[in-house]
Order: C-alpha cells, then sequence, then structure tokens
C-alpha cells in the first residue's frame, strides 16, 4: 500500500518545494503600478511637458459646441419670431450659454492643470524603497484619474445644457430661416463630446489599458483532492485581467 502511495507522495514534494518560488513570482504581479510601462509617474512627468504650451484648443470638445450655441443665439437674434420669442429670450439664452461655456473654458485652461500639479506634488515623494515607489504611483495614478473624472463630468454638463439650449432655440425660431438652420446644427454639434475624447478621458484610458496589458496567464503547481480523500498533483492556469 505504501509503495503504491509513493510515487503519489513524492509527486506531492516536488510540487509543494515549488510552491515559495511559485509564490515569490507572483508577486511581481501584485503591484501592477510598478511593472506598467509607462508607469503613472513617468506619464504625469511627460503629459505635464507639454501641459504648460497648451492651448485653450485642447478643451475643442467642449468649446466646438459652446461656439456654436453662441452663434445660433446671434442669428436668432438677428432675425427674430416675433410670435413666438418677442422678447427675445431664446436668443438671449443661446448667447449667454455659448458665452458662458468659452469663458469657463477659458478659466479652467488658466487655472486647472492637473499634470503640472501632479508632477509637483510627487516629484517631492521619496522614490527608494517599493513602499516608497508605489505610493508615488498610486498618488500619480490619482492625479490622472481625476482629471478624466472631472472631463467625463464636463461631458455631460456640456452635452444636457447646449442640446436644451439649442432645443429651445429651435423651437422658437423662424420658420425656413438661417436662425432656424444655425440652431439645428447646434443641436447636432452638442453631442460632440459624446463622440470624441477628451485628451484627459484618453490619458487615462490608456494608462488603464498599459496597466491590463501586463497581465497574463500565470501557471502553477497545485494540488486537487480527489473522491477518495486523496490528493493528486495538477497544474493550474490563471488568468488576471
Amino acid at each position: 500500500m505504501i509503495a503504491r502511495k509513493l510515487p503519489l507522495l513524492v509527486s506531492v514534494a516536488l510540487l509543494l518545494s515549488q510552491l515559495p518560488i511559485s509564490s515569490f513570482a507572483a508577486t511581481e504581479w501584485e503591484y501592477p503600478e510598478l511593472t506598467v510601462t509607462p508607469r503613472s509617474s513617468e506619464r504625469v512627468e511627460r503629459e505635464a511637458k507639454v501641459e504648460a504650451a497648451a492651448s485653450m484648443l485642447q478643451h475643442w470638445t467642449w468649446i466646438l459646441p459652446a461656439a456654436s450655441t453662441l452663434t445660433a443665439g446671434i442669428f436668432q437674434l438677428a432675425q427674430p419670431n416675433p410670435e413666438k420669442d418677442p422678447d427675445h429670450q431664446a436668443a438671449l439664452t443661446g448667447i449667454g450659454m455659448g458665452a458662458g461655456w468659452l469663458i469657463g473654458t477659458w478659466i479652467l485652461q488658466r487655472s486647472y492643470h492637473p499634470y503640472t500639479s501632479g508632477l509637483a506634488e510627487i516629484s517631492t515623494l521619496p522614490n527608494k524603497t517599493t513602499r516608497e515607489q508605489l505610493t508615488r504611483e498610486r498618488i500619480a495614478e490619482q492625479n490622472l484619474e481625476a482629471a478624466a473624472t472631472l472631463a467625463s463630468r464636463l461631458k455631460w454638463i456640456s452635452v444636457v445644457s447646449n442640446a436644451a439650449t439649442s432645443a429651445y432655440l429651435i423651437s422658437n425660431a423662424q420658420p425656413d430661416s438661417a436662425a432656424k438652420v444655425a440652431s439645428g446644427v447646434s443641436l447636432l454639434l452638442s453631442f460632440t463630446p459624446l463622440i470624441f475624447s477628451h485628451h484627459w478621458n484618453t490619458v487615462w484610458q490608456q494608462q488603464q489599458d498599459y496597466k491590463k496589458r501586463i497581465f497574463g496567464p500565470i501557471a502553477y503547481g497545485t494540488v486537487i483532492p480527489t473522491s477518495s480523500n486523496a490528493v493528486v498533483p495538477a497544474l493550474a492556469l490563471q488568468w488576471n485581467l
């Protein structure tokens, strides 16, 4: 009986002897922030170099619908509809909404620089031990994600506000007028942020994609219990995403 189980016991012993090695190798996969290329800190540094020279046009997905809403409001003011909009409320709403978005975007461009401020924050952190590196990379990730989160929120605010204003302009425009055509074009362009991704969202999504690519199948030895209260050696394949 012992002779029959001896090969099994030897196999189990060999597999168990390999488990510490496998566990040690697996620790490399515990911190994808340190394995991904480029690291988040490197991406922040690279984006910070071009951020200072970036113009307001980096926010073009918000500027385009704002400019079209402003233009539609001006057309409506030039071609008023006395029956539906005697006080020019629709036209003034379009002008105010478009101008408000353009001014707000300009203020954002001048006052908010997520990558530059992120680089200033992580540059002061130590970068020697694994723990220090991990802290640095996670703070860099937080800066990338914060910019993307703001861009996502502004995207929906832009779409809803400009689309609603454009619809309001259409409903109060003169039939078959240039103002109505301009309002229709404004309504279509209000969905620009949904079609084209903002740069902040693109940077964050790319970094997430880079991190996912470092994961792959990991094979390791293990033992599996059987119905006869015995154990058999096995090769496990794990896929982490």
